[in-house]
């Protein structure tokens, strides 16, 4: 009998409107937070971004820019530190301070219309969301203004045909019997993994969360290091790296330790 099950993925499109969250330095409700250029938290000598959060009734105004050149790069409002849910206007900036991205927020914090500028001003793409409906529309145009058909604005990083395919893997890869030579008393646990699916489709930068110990952290990593490729996030019609977030559990029955102890478990 398996002891493992599965949660489903959660995505993290960062490339986007996310940000990893790190520990800061905070006053009177202000705080700053450092990234590097793949916005994972650094320390301030080697930032590539900075971001300002300061509290303000509702949530926090953020504002991110380039450490090197200091001009701003995106302002928001978010509900909290942790970026769990953007509220109202999202705006981007070129490093020349011309708008790159503008987007509009519905009242859950979901996308409801945004447009994409090509450096010069002229309109890129243009997509919104019905939440009612449950409607996406999608309009792109060249540098020169004429449509580009087939457009695909957004897209999730995907493993075969979804998380069902994923769930499979992790279920099958998953050996039991590593876990249990460390002797874990019997019981549920829980590993979070953060890594990178890249542009090319392989799984990267494998950061284990959170974790209980007795080598299940070790086995999620070696499992998802050897993944076969995924299918990459797209954004503006281009592959981009993307981060996931995946929560493994662990489930330790009394039999499956007796079985172990008599030699019987073999995955």
């Amino acid at each position: 009998m398996k002891t493992i099950e599965t949660l489903r993925t959660y995505l993290l499109f960062t490339v986007i409107f996310c940000f990893a969250a790190n520990a800061g330095q905070a006053q009177a409700g202000h705080l700053t937070r450092y990234f590097d250029s793949l916005w994972n938290p650094v320390s301030k000598d080697s930032s590539f971004f900075f971001t300002t959060m300061d509290k303000t009734d509702g949530g926090y105004m953020c504002k991110s820019f380039w450490t090197r050149s200091g001009k701003i790069n995106c302002k928001s409002f978010c509900s909290d530190t942790n970026f769990t849910q953007s509220k109202g206007i999202l705006l981007r900036y070129y490093q020349n301070g011309q708008t790159e991205d503008s987007t509009q927020y519905n009242s859950e914090g979901k996308v409801q219309q945004t447009f994409h500028f090509y450096q010069g001003g002229r309109l890129h793409v243009h997509y919104s969301y019905n939440s009612k409906t449950r409607k996406e529309v999608t309009e792109a145009f060249d540098p020169k203004g004429s449509p580009i058909p087939d457009f695909v604005f957004m897209a999730n990083s995907k493993f075969g045909s979804g998380a069902e395919d994923w769930q499979a893997y992790l279920n099958n890869s998953l050996k039991t019997r590593l876990v249990l030579k460390q002797g874990p008393p019997v019981g549920r646990y829980e590993v979070r993994v953060r890594f990178m699916v890249s542009k090319a489709g392989k799984p990267s930068n494998i950061e284990i969360m959170s974790g209980p110990g007795y080598g299940m952290e070790e086995e999620a990593r070696r499992v998802i290091s050897k993944s076969p490729r995924w299918q990459p996030a797209i954004y503006l019609n281009k592959p981009v790296d993307t981060w996931l977030i995946q929560p493994v559990v662990f489930v330790i029955r009394e039999q499956d330790v007796k079985d172990f102890k008599a030699g019987k478990l073999t995955s």
